[in-house]
């Protein structure tokens, strides 16, 4: 998006439906074709955005016989992962699974798309609000599922991971707190031995004064001792 058209890009509302009810005035009132594959592609970012595959590649299509200069390379590998994705969800729907693996299967298959469609945050992160809707109706719905550890230990490494920008580790206190009820909700977890080593990692980098610096190193030598026995 050059500088002309970026003022625009901002301007077209961030609501799907108020978005589509502006198709027909753009179409009819707007003369610049470039303005027009602009509307388009903020359509098709939206749709993936809110996990409407179906109406990111109908509009896609639009865009690719009216506009095809406007999908540059980029573009069309990102619409290439929404086609593959769209089969892959497809498949979990329309097999006969219980309600918390389906749960966990979708949540899992649009965390994967949005690694290459997802919407940044301002700290350069991706937003998996959409995806983790799914892993927070698991959470509060199926908390004795087999699936419900794996849901959380996703967010909850992601949200950790996604809060390094930059070298900022001053949410490392709370993850580490957050790992810790992690373990007590979830004793039995597979992923114990790799929270005591982002535990211990956390305490290592921690924002800290010269002389808490030494404690925090000797709270994740205990996390390390802890995955060796």
């Amino acid at each position: 998006i050059n500088s002309y058209t970026e003022g625009i890009w901002g301007f077209l509302p961030y609501d799907f439906a108020s978005l589509i009810a502006l198709e027909r005035y753009v179409m009819d009132s707007v003369e610049e074709d470039r303005i027009k594959a602009l509307y388009y592609l903020k359509v098709v970012k939206l749709a993936n955005h809110t996990g409407r595959l179906n109406a990111s590649l109908f509009y896609d299509s639009l865009l690719m016989a009216r506009y095809p200069e406007s999908r540059d390379e980029y573009y069309v590998g990102q619409m290439a992962e929404v086609a593959k994705s769209k089969v892959k969800i497809d498949s979990i729907l329309n097999v006969k699974q219980s309600v918390d693996k389906r749960l966990w299967s979708l949540g899992k298959a649009y965390f994967e798309l949005f690694s290459y469609v997802g919407p940044v945050t301002e700290a350069s992160s991706l937003d998996m609000t959409y995806p983790f809707t799914y892993f927070d109706t698991l959470i509060k719905h199926y908390p004795a599922s087999e699936y419900a550890d794996d849901a959380e230990y996703l967010i909850l490494t992601h949200n950790e991971g996604g809060s390094h920008e930059g070298g900022d580790n001053s949410y490392n206190l709370t993850a580490i707190e957050l790992y810790k009820a992690f373990l007590k909700k979830y004793p039995g977890t597979e992923f114990t031995p790799e929270i005591y080593y982002l535990i211990s990692s956390l305490y290592e980098y921690c924002e800290s004064t010269f002389t808490e610096r030494k404690n925090y190193l000797k709270l994740g030598l205990q996390y390390i001792d802890s995955i060796k026995k």
